[in-house]
């Protein structure tokens, strides 16, 4: 569950950061998310106990959510591509 949440949350912060229509603040909470799940994903995994690594979790998923939520015309894009998929 570690490993997929971490995972997650990283690649909607690559998503953010890659997205070309983001706002600059949105690379800020991006950058810094990343930075949090690099640091603190594989500990977290190695040692469920370790509360410090755990800890940062909240916070990266909280800026993955919200730099994810700011690239809605990349997400407009991927509904219309699937939709023309699904409808063909």
């Amino acid at each position: 569950m570690t490993a997929a949440t971490g995972l997650d949350a990283l690649t909607h912060c690559i998503e953010a950061y890659a997205n070309k229509f983001a706002h600059p603040i949105t690379d800020v909470y991006a950058v810094q998310g990343m930075r949090l799940i690099a640091t603190n994903l594989l500990r977290a995994i190695r040692d469920g106990a370790d509360v410090e690594a755990r800890a940062a979790f909240p916070w990266a998923v909280c800026m993955a959510g919200c730099v994810w939520g700011r690239s809605t015309r990349r997400r407009c894009m991927r509904w219309r591509i699937r939709w023309e998929v699904v409808s063909t």
